[in-house]
């Protein structure tokens, strides 16, 4: 009996191996990842930077949009691209 359900079992299981769908799945996953990773690290780097911009000389409004609202529109900007592909 045990020999039978280790047949089905190795049948289903070669059946989801050679499934197609799977494997899709499997490489947006991969790909959704790695993006998300390479995404935050340029981020980062991106805020770090313009945070450290010189800014000597400008007006403090125009300094405080530069450094507080620019990064805050940079990720709503990235959420929304990542959104958006659903």
């Amino acid at each position: 009996m045990s020999g039978l359900y280790f047949k089905r079992l190795r049948a289903k299981l070669m059946k989801f191996a050679k499934n197609i769908k799977a494997d899709a799945i499997l490489d947006k996953v991969i790909g959704i990842g790695i993006g998300l990773f390479v995404a935050g690290i340029l981020v980062a780097q991106g805020i770090s930077m313009i945070v450290s911009a010189n800014t000597t000389g400008w007006n403090t409004g125009v300094q405080t949009v530069f450094t507080v609202l620019l990064p805050v529109l940079g990720v709503v900007g990235l959420v929304y691209a990542f959104i958006k592909k659903r």
